[in-house]
């Protein structure tokens, strides 16, 4: 499975990672949103998936469902799967690992692309520095830390040493394959491989 990881940014910022994101699908894909970070505070889901759509419009991605419950969701053969950003702490309370491994195992998505909050879920758990509060995270890229909105934005920090670790200004991605970044898109990126494993 490919992971398709991208720090923020604007949808002008984003056209170069979204063009990648669509060259590494087959041919008329369809596309999973899932909405549950989503802040409705700043704005809401419908207008946050209308947001999306007209992003991936751009690329010619047109086959976009949204999930609101992944466990009642029907298994529809869906070649990637796209985690909005916004809340992380919402969106880690709302679907834990176990559930979100299981969905993905049933679903066998090709790609998952992980977007702000949508794409630290998917490292190791990190600490949220206004309170101090730990946050489970998904995992799935094995004993990375990723930060997003990188330079602009320190409010999550590593818990660990041991893990390796991703850091992604806005409007920059990381394509990552058998647990190891293969290309990189965008300026200012910065990975540090650990020496205590």
């Amino acid at each position: 499975m490919i992971f398709f990881i991208c720090g923020g940014g604007s949808s002008e910022g984003l056209k170069e990672i979204n063009k990648e994101f669509a060259s590494i699908l087959n041919r008329n894909p369809k596309i999973l949103y899932l909405p549950h970070a989503i802040d409705e505070n700043h704005r809401t889901i419908e207008n946050s998936f209308n947001y999306f759509k007209d992003m991936m419009r751009t690329v010619n991605i047109v086959d976009i469902d949204i999930c609101y419950d992944i466990g009642n969701t029907k298994y529809n053969n869906y070649d990637a799967l796209y985690i909005a950003g916004g809340d992380l702490k919402k969106l880690s309370k709302a679907i834990d690992k176990n559930s979100i491994e299981h969905f993905i195992k049933k679903n066998s998505f090709k790609c998952i692309y992980g977007h702000s909050a949508g794409a630290i879920i998917l490292g190791s758990d990190i600490l949220d520095e206004r309170n101090k509060e730990k946050i489970n995270t998904w995992n799935l890229i094995y004993d990375h830390e990723i930060t997003c909105h990188y330079y602009a934005n320190k409010e999550y920090i590593a818990l660990s040493k041991k893990n390796d670790q991703l850091k992604l200004p806005d409007n920059t991605a990381v394509i990552i394959q058998d647990n190891t970044p293969i290309k990189y898109i965008g300026e200012g990126i910065i990975y540090k491989e650990s020496r205590n494993k």
